[in-house]
């Protein structure tokens, strides 16, 4: 069964499996890491108090 969130498969490091078939390769699923990214609107309409709040969220995003 595959794991959770592999959806590709790969040749780059063989499956665990290869060992038991005798000269065949399997190829094994990967799990890319996602790019994330955080935006924080510091227009003119965004007061002190809204920027520290983004800036508190985004501290409790990253811890």
């Amino acid at each position: 069964m595959p794991s959770r969130w592999a959806i590709d498969y790969t040749y780059h490091r063989p499956s665990r499996r290869t060992a038991a078939l005798r000269g065949g390769v399997l190829p094994s699923l990967r799990r890319p890491l996602p790019v994330v990214a955080i935006v924080i609107d510091t227009s003119g309409s965004m007061g002190e108090d809204h920027l520290a709040t983004a800036l508190a969220e985004v501290t409790g995003v990253l811890r």
